[in-house]
């Protein structure tokens, strides 16, 4: 299902002069299912590092920041070549490794057309100053899937175009159905 983030994405990626992308939001928003779709529809390769579930991924940053030496160890590690001129490399959970949040800025700074997201949640919170790439970074908040989101995903195939734009966009022996899946939405 694409969000309306999904534009603001697409406006990061098409951009001549991009920053690594850090994305905010709250616990189970969808950050890291969008960067993943994004990653899987608009590149050759993805590459995620979830610093919450692979805990041994935060020790590839502690010797130094050097971002030639950080992608050489990944490399290694995840036993496949990562190449930044077709690769989204998503750092998921990024609040965990504050090393790899503050790799950010030499990323920028040495690699600046490096495909690189990063999300988590609270960022900012418990963070020192020092470990946050202010202004080598580009920030954006991810917020709950939208109401129209949820209706363009159903109800396009309903209709074919979406609905709420119509006076009285569902007949009434479609309601039970359409209550069904507002109240399944709330996994999306």
């Amino acid at each position: 299902m694409k969000r309306t983030f999904w534009k603001t994405l697409m406006a990061w990626k098409q951009a001549p002069e991009r920053k690594p992308l850090l994305i905010q939001g709250a616990r189970q928003v969808g950050k890291t299912w969008i960067l993943n779709e994004f990653g899987r529809a608009e590149f050759d390769h993805c590459v995620l590092l979830d610093f919450a579930e692979n805990k041994e991924l935060r020790g590839i940053f502690a010797p130094d920041l050097k971002p030639q030496r950080i992608l050489t160890d990944l490399s290694v590690y995840l036993n496949k070549d990562i190449s930044l001129a077709d690769t989204l490399l998503i750092f998921d959970e990024v609040q965990l490794c504050p090393e790899a949040l503050t790799s950010l800025k030499y990323f920028h700074e040495e690699l600046p057309s490096a495909w690189i997201c990063a999300s988590g949640s609270l960022l900012g919170l418990g963070l020192s100053e020092q470990n946050f790439p202010w202004g080598k970074s580009s920030g954006s908040g991810c917020a709950r899937c939208r109401f129209s989101s949820f209706l363009t995903r159903w109800a396009k195939t309903l209709y074919g175009r979406p609905c709420w734009r119509r006076p009285n966009p569902f007949r009434p022996s479609l309601r039970p159905f359409m209550a069904r899946r507002l109240a399944c939405s709330r996994n999306i």
